[in-house]
Order: C-alpha cells, then sequence, then structure tokens
C-alpha cells in the first residue's frame, strides 16, 4: 500500500485509524527516525502532531479538560445578547457542553450536548450523540449528528 502526504503546507490529509497507527507506529521506531529524519519531520508537520500530542497530552495529565468561553455583543442602546458554553473533554475520547444564550431579560436558551472529539489539525472536532432521557424541567439535550470544530 503506498500512503502519499501532502505537502505541510497544503489540505491536511485525512487517514484512517489503521494507516495512521503503521505511519505512527514507523515514526516512534528510534532506528527509523534517526536514518530518515527528513521523512520523520514531514509526517510529524503533515498530520499536524504537535496539536494533536499536546492537547491529548493536556486532557490524559488529569482526565480530562475543562473549556469555558462566554461572550457579549451590543445589540443596540441597552439591549445585549449574552452568550455562554462549559466544554469538558475527557481522556475517553468523549465531551459533554452545556451553553446558553440570552438577550437580557427577555429571553434566554439552554442547551446540553454530548459527544466524541478529536483533534483535527490545530481544531478539535465534535461530533454530538444521543443524550440521556431528561424529564420536561430539565435542559434537553441536543440531537446526535451535529458536527463542529473549535
Amino acid at each position: 500500500q503506498v500512503l502519499l502526504l501532502a505537502n505541510p503546507r497544503a489540505a491536511m490529509v485525512q487517514l484512517d485509524d489503521v494507516v495512521l497507527a503503521r505511519v505512527l507506529a514507523f515514526n516512534q521506531e528510534p532506528k527509523a527516525r534517526v536514518c530518515c529524519r527528513a521523512w520523520d519531520t514531514l509526517v510529524y508537520e503533515c498530520l499536524q502532531l504537535e496539536h494533536r500530542i499536546g492537547f491529548h497530552k493536556q486532557v490524559h495529565k488529569t482526565g480530562s479538560h475543562a473549556h469555558h468561553h462566554h461572550a457579549v455583543r451590543s445589540m443596540g442602546g441597552d439591549f445585549e445578547e449574552c452568550v455562554a458554553y462549559q466544554f469538558e473533554f475527557h481522556s475517553s475520547g468523549k465531551f459533554t457542553v452545556q451553553w446558553n444564550r440570552s438577550f437580557g431579560q427577555w429571553s434566554a436558551a439552554n442547551e446540553r450536548q454530548v459527544g466524541r472529539w478529536a483533534v483535527d489539525g490545530n481544531m478539535l472536532r465534535c461530533v454530538t450523540e444521543e443524550g440521556p432521557p431528561t424529564s420536561a424541567t430539565q435542559v434537553m439535550y441536543a440531537p446526535a449528528g451535529r458536527c463542529f470544530a473549535l
């Protein structure tokens, strides 16, 4: 099987887990890395391993990584839109998030999401999965299949 990698400055190559494991096994072999430093560097850059390794190390160090993001946007006058996202990325590859969005005291929306995450280049790609059942008084879960990147 021939493996062609793109120029590191070109679009990211998508490899399945089997091929990726073979390439990484070669790259991790000290003798192979020493004999072909150019190959080692090319693979490292093409697969953007710096981001993947860095995030995985951070998550595995404590078992999870929390990220909170909030923003306020003026809609004119005293009217503002406020959003807040609370993410938790687990070393198992699962994530949870709850977000809310409000327009002052007049309107609010909330949702929870669960799913799987993966490092994709310098971004985290998230895909939602079916959440557990909820009652009418609880914040609902998003439907399965939503995709987004951070």
